[in-house]
């Protein structure tokens, strides 16, 4: 079926993508000043400029918009984070923080959809599976980096790295939460030094050089 008269040779992924993003930006708009429970497909169609079918065409309903969102929002943060996964052994204290920087920032900048991904968790099931997945990959990553770390000298020995990358998870996901969204530069700036002191005290702090 033809969404667009003037785009019927595009590739019919690159048109999802395409609507996907488009409607997640107008969506992330919306939520500057509306709970997500508040938004209505109107509302969100409004703002995206699209028609109500093509809204239904990739999405059954709100529930299934925002889990979609949440493997876009999950492939993209897996990128932010990984600048610190695949920092060399020798990474210093400084190098450690311009990478979680980068991963703060991008939740920051997004800690709007990342609220009511959280909040729709609560009681939706699809969201609530979407988050975990984006729980569980955190937890796969930092216990595989802390493993990797510790064979090549770079992390502290005898720390367990799958309860120490649920723990971090569970640290980070809160403050996240709780801490960023409504920072001012400042107060940013002092959350990075926090979270930087944080995880190098813990992961390596007696293995690097500070």
């Amino acid at each position: 079926m033809s969404i667009d008269p003037g785009a019927a040779s595009e590739p019919v992924n690159d048109r999802s993508a395409q609507y996907l993003r488009r409607t997640r930006a107008a969506v992330e708009r919306l939520l500057e000043h509306t709970p997500f429970t508040s938004l209505s497909v109107e509302d969100i169609i409004q703002e995206a400029g699209i028609a109500r079918s093509t809204f239904y065409v990739y999405f059954d309903d709100k529930g299934q918009m925002l889990n979609a969102f949440t493997s876009d929002l999950l492939d993209e943060a897996l990128v932010a984070v990984s600048a610190w996964w695949q920092l060399p052994p020798a990474a210093d204290f400084d190098t450690l923080r311009t990478a979680l920087a980068g991963f703060v920032r991008f939740f920051h900048q997004h800690s709007a959809l990342l609220n009511a991904l959280i909040d729709a968790s609560a009681f939706e099931d699809r969201p609530e599976a979407g988050f975990g997945r984006m729980v569980r990959a955190g937890e796969v990553g930092i216990a595989e980096h802390i493993r990797s770390g510790q064979r090549t000298g770079s992390v502290i020995p005898g720390i367990d790295p799958d309860a120490v990358a649920q723990w971090l998870v569970r640290l980070v996901e809160e403050g996240l939460y709780e801490l960023s969204p409504t920072a001012d530069e400042a107060h940013l700036e002092r959350l990075i030094d926090a979270i930087s002191m944080i995880v190098w005290n813990t992961l390596y702090r007696g293995a690097r050089s500070a």
